[in-house]
């Protein structure tokens, strides 16, 4: 060893405490950005699962279907039935299925911004152990 150096090492490969401060910063706003988009993500997956139970609880039968919407209750009246709440549940399933599908493209958003944001995570790590500086 020569001047506090460690063995087999130049002094241009040494990095400054500064720089890996500066590295560690970099990684952090990775972690805060992927902590944020799993968050996202978590939060409109239980939107879509929420709505989706509220729909299975609303949706008609196909017999009530076809008969109180298809063929609507000028054409039908049965008397055992009360087609308004049918249609009216039947458009609310409809509703509620149309969030929890929209729910899906948040979703997809969220896991795009995860990927991306460890990529880029990984590669600065890399970058920052092959001993490559990137231009500031």
């Amino acid at each position: 060893m020569r001047g506090g150096n460690l063995l087999f090492t130049k002094p241009d490969e040494i990095v400054s405490d500064n720089q890996v401060a500066e590295d560690n910063l970099i990684l952090s706003r990775y972690d805060r950005k992927i902590k944020f988009w799993v968050i996202l993500l978590i939060l409109f997956v239980a939107v879509s699962a929420f709505t989706n139970m509220l729909a299975t609880r609303n949706q008609v039968t196909a017999e009530e279907r076809f008969i109180c919407v298809s063929l609507g209750a000028d054409y039908y009246e049965p008397g055992d039935w009360d087609c308004k709440e049918i249609r009216d549940k039947y458009d609310a399933y409809n509703t509620q299925i149309l969030i929890s599908n929209f729910a899906f493209l948040p979703i997809g958003f969220s896991l795009v911004g995860i990927g991306v944001n460890l990529k880029r995570k990984i590669a600065h790590k890399r970058t920052q152990s092959s001993g490559i500086l990137l231009p500031e």
